[in-house]
């Protein structure tokens, strides 16, 4: 337990003083203390004073602080501006909170945002509306992955992570389809081109770079083209 900001005070209850002499010229009222703040007992408890004053308004005597009214509770706050903790490497994620207290139709924060290990959820990974990244030094497609969970109040998806590279990778390969072949005059022959496509996890072709040059050469079907060009002249 601990101190605390004042919340709220006791109502004032002006009372003389019996006593020799000058005594209706003391007067004894409540006043309000700082509330005390009982973390453990999650309550606030408003606290008073008895405050002896002459007849100018001096403080004579005052008692010390004692409890005085009923209890305010505190209580935890999820979410809102608490967002939650994330452990990626154990793919968990843990909520948190903040502790809270209404004292005359006003709340104010006790304690600031802190995780409940008490209440974790998993991390899920997900491919949907990731992109498959193209590793051309070492010839693969990467498929990315980003990492989400259902919220327990709303019971949508969030996002904890966004996409990543994940372990899963597709070979590349040099694919023909719809490449035409290029015509190499100088040495006298077809230049096969072809293109960079992977097969994905659904078994689709995807072509992921344009046609390009290769090795390959083909110098008996340009040696045909070029005597049927000459034919027909």
């Amino acid at each position: 337990s601990g101190g605390g900001g004042s919340y709220g005070g006791a109502s004032d209850n002006p009372n003389v003083n019996p006593g020799d002499g000058n005594a209706n010229l003391h007067s004894t009222i409540q006043e309000p203390c700082p509330d005390k703040v009982d973390i453990a007992a999650m309550s606030i408890f408003p606290m008073t004073k008895d405050v002896t004053r002459d007849q100018n308004g001096n403080v004579v005597s005052q008692s010390a602080c004692v409890v005085s009214g009923a209890a305010v509770p505190i209580t935890k706050e999820y979410g809102g501006q608490c967002l939650p903790v994330y452990d990626f490497n154990n793919k968990t994620g843990m909520e948190s909170y903040r502790l809270v207290a209404t004292v005359n139709g006003t709340t104010s924060e006790i304690q600031s945002c802190q995780s409940d290990p008490t209440k974790t959820f998993p991390l899920t990974e997900t491919y949907i509306t990731c992109s498959v990244r193209q590793d051309f030094i070492n010839n693969v497609a990467v498929q990315q992955k980003r990492l989400v969970y259902t919220d327990n109040q709303t019971g949508q998806e969030v996002e904890a992570r966004g996409s990543q590279d994940s372990t899963l990778t597709y070979p590349h390969f040099l694919d023909a389809p719809g490449c035409e072949p290029i015509i190499d005059p100088v040495q006298n022959v077809w230049v096969v081109q072809k293109q960079v496509s992977y097969t994905n996890a659904s078994g689709q072709i995807v072509e992921e770079a344009p046609c390009a040059p290769t090795a390959d050469q083909v110098y008996a079907q340009y040696a045909q083209h070029v005597a049927t060009d000459f034919a027909t002249q």
